[in-house]
C-alpha cells in the first residue's frame, strides 16, 4: 500500500502559473485605464469630425476652461468626460450680432465641487449633425464653424471675416 503524502504548500508550477494570470489581468487592466484617461490631440479643423465619433448620442459638447488650455468632451450632458488636447496658444470665441458685427462671445459657467468655472469655449455637435455657430480666433487665424452641415471656413484676419458676413447680410436683404 502506497502512502498519499500530505502537502503543506504550492508546487512552483502552481506559484509560477498564478503569477503570470496575475501579470496578463493587470497588463490588461491597465491598458483600458490609460484610453480611458488619455488625452487626445486633435487639430481645430478636425474639431467636427471627431465629435462624430460620437454620433449615435443625442448631443456632444466640447467645453474649454482655464483660459482654453483644459478641454472636455461631455457626452449627452451626462458627465461622460474624455480630455482633449486642442489649444497651446489663447484662443477668442466670437459671436455675430444682430447688426453683423462681431463680439466676444460669453458662456455661462459651469460648476464643479460647488466651485464656478469659466468657460471660455463650448462648442456642441446635435444628433442631426449640425454644431452651434462658432467664430475662434487661433494662432492669428479666423474659424468660423457653420451651423447647418457647411465646411469650416478659414480667414486670415478679423476683418475678412466681418467682409463674409456683411456679404451674407447683404445678400440676405436681397432676397
Amino acid at each position: 500500500m502506497s502512502k498519499i503524502k500530505e502537502r503543506n504548500s504550492f508546487t512552483l508550477f502552481e506559484l509560477i502559473l498564478v503569477i503570470v494570470i496575475i501579470g496578463i489581468v493587470y497588463v490588461l487592466f491597465i491598458q483600458n485605464i490609460d484610453k480611458l484617461q488619455r488625452t487626445e490631440s486633435v487639430g481645430i479643423e478636425q474639431l467636427s469630425e471627431h465629435l462624430k465619433k460620437f454620433k449615435d448620442k443625442n448631443e456632444v459638447s466640447l467645453i474649454c476652461t482655464d483660459e482654453c488650455k483644459k478641454c472636455e468632451i461631455y457626452v449627452d450632458a451626462n458627465g461622460t468626460k474624455r480630455y482633449l488636447e486642442l489649444f497651446k496658444k489663447e484662443v477668442i470665441s466670437y459671436e455675430i450680432d444682430k447688426d453683423g458685427q462681431l463680439q466676444n462671445r460669453k458662456y455661462l459657467p459651469i460648476y464643479d465641487e460647488r466651485e464656478e468655472i469659466e468657460v471660455c469655449l463650448k462648442f456642441t455637435l446635435f444628433k442631426n449633425g449640425s454644431v452651434s455657430e462658432t467664430i475662434l480666433e487661433y494662432n492669428e487665424e479666423i474659424y468660423y464653424f457653420p451651423t447647418y452641415f457647411g465646411k469650416i471656413k478659414k480667414f486670415e484676419t478679423v476683418d475678412g471675416l466681418k467682409e463674409y458676413f456683411q456679404e451674407r447680410l447683404r445678400l440676405a436683404r436681397e432676397l
